[in-house]
């Protein structure tokens, strides 16, 4: 006869918990790192952006930003700098465009 699980899985084979939280120190560190790798103006920092870089979903994010006080601090620091660049470009656009 064959043994049941111990708990029940989903249909494709994973506990329906989902995996523990992968949030860590080196998560704070990557996420800084990434907002200042957008330093340029260039590349515009965003959440969808950050998730790729990490290697996670943008609701792991979501869930990270109402969980943690230090990664909620750092996700308003994204928004302002995404922001700023979307505010800074639109000028210059702007100011080349009267000239």
């Amino acid at each position: 006869m064959k043994k049941e699980p111990k708990t029940k899985l989903n249909t494709k084979g994973k506990h329906p918990g989902g995996r523990p939280s992968e949030y860590n120190d080196e998560v704070v560190s990557k996420t800084n790192e990434y907002i200042d790798s957008c330093e340029d103006k260039v590349n515009l920092p965003t959440i969808e952006g950050l998730a790729l870089y990490l290697g996670v979903r943008r609701e792991t994010l979501y869930d990270w930003e109402n969980k943690y006080k230090e990664f909620s601090n750092i996700i308003d620091k994204l928004r302002q700098k995404q922001a700023d660049t979307l505010i800074s470009k639109g000028l210059i656009a702007l100011i080349i465009s009267i000239k």
